[in-house]
């Protein structure tokens, strides 16, 4: 999960496929051993290539363009950022990503994080409508999350 947002990985022998609940993004890992390309048109995913080693998918991100966020504080970076990510199962259902982040132009030194995500097999991917008006998100939620827990009338969710 992307914060409370599922995240559906879908692997085929070529590419993975993450799939976000969340604005109904999608990203795409190049698995068939293509290197980064040089002067690729920056993106808010980027451009990803990845290889295993062992039971490990490690992942190298180049491309990013000035609206990716590293983290939820909105961490600044240039389109020298390289992120390399290292995909593991920590235990049965739990998926552990490690995150290295290297960027000259913009910090001091490379910097590291670690995700732990939790497989939830009972969810799905629902449509994100995050920047529909309100009014019609109201609505629509109010008939796609009925008698759910996820589902909040605007006067719940601001504690009236």
């Amino acid at each position: 999960m992307a914060g409370n947002q599922p995240i559906e990985i879908v692997q085929t022998p070529s590419q993975v496929y993450l799939l976000f609940e969340a604005h109904q993004m999608q990203r795409r890992i190049y698995l068939d051993g293509r290197k980064l390309p040089e002067n690729y048109p920056s993106s808010f995913m980027g451009f990803s290539t990845g290889k295993y080693d062992g039971d490990t998918l490690v992942v190298e991100t180049a491309g990013l363009n000035d609206l990716t966020w590293l983290d939820r504080g909105g961490i600044p970076h240039s389109e020298a950022l390289r992120v390399t990510e290292r995909f593991r199962r920590a235990a049965q259902g739990t998926l552990e990503i490690a995150f290295r982040f290297d960027d000259p132009k913009a910090f001091t030194k490379s910097w590291e994080a670690k995700k732990t995500y939790q497989l939830k097999p009972d969810w799905e991917i629902l449509e994100n409508i995050g920047y529909c008006e309100d009014r019609y998100r109201y609505n629509f939620e109010r008939k796609a999350f009925r008698g759910t827990v996820r589902w909040q009338s605007p006067e719940q969710a601001v504690g009236r």
